[in-house]
């Protein structure tokens, strides 16, 4: 199961019009990476795996308390189209960046309990940078 993010007005969509389709092989053909890493710059589309993606909602929820509803939440954990507006949007994305610096001490909080889930959940820096960068350039998103 993965959770493929659509940016809603994307700001770098002209950047990457020529990367329209780029399939599931992309995770192993490392152009294709580059392409899916392009886009999520631009806010045009965004993907993780479950295992990506669970300890990155997490991770959202635990800094972005105040700027997410429950259902916001709730939703984000799910891949049933839910939409994040464009100010949320943003308003993750400029939190994110501001919380890098505390991103051992909120990842090694959230992996105690992630771990009881399941040992396979992955947390990933880098993800969650680029998930910001997404953020602040999508428009919007929506989760499928």
């Amino acid at each position: 199961m993965g959770f493929d993010l659509h940016g809603l007005n994307p700001s770098g969509k002209e950047n990457v019009e020529a990367l329209e389709d780029v399939g599931p092989s992309g995770f192993f053909d490392e152009s294709a990476e580059s392409e899916w890493k392009a886009e999520a710059q631009a806010g045009v589309y965004f993907r993780n795996n479950v295992w990506y993606w669970r300890p990155l909602w997490a991770y959202v929820g635990e800094t972005c308390d105040d700027i997410l509803t429950l259902k916001d939440y709730q939703y984000g954990q799910s891949n049933d189209g839910h939409v994040i507006n464009a100010e949320k949007a943003i308003a993750i994305g400029e939190r994110l960046r501001e919380t890098m610096h505390n991103y051992d001490k909120i990842a090694e909080r959230l992996k105690e309990s992630i771990k009881s889930l399941s040992k396979d959940y992955t947390f990933d820096k880098e993800n969650i940078e680029e998930f910001a960068n997404f953020c602040i350039n999508s428009g919007g998103f929506s989760i499928w």
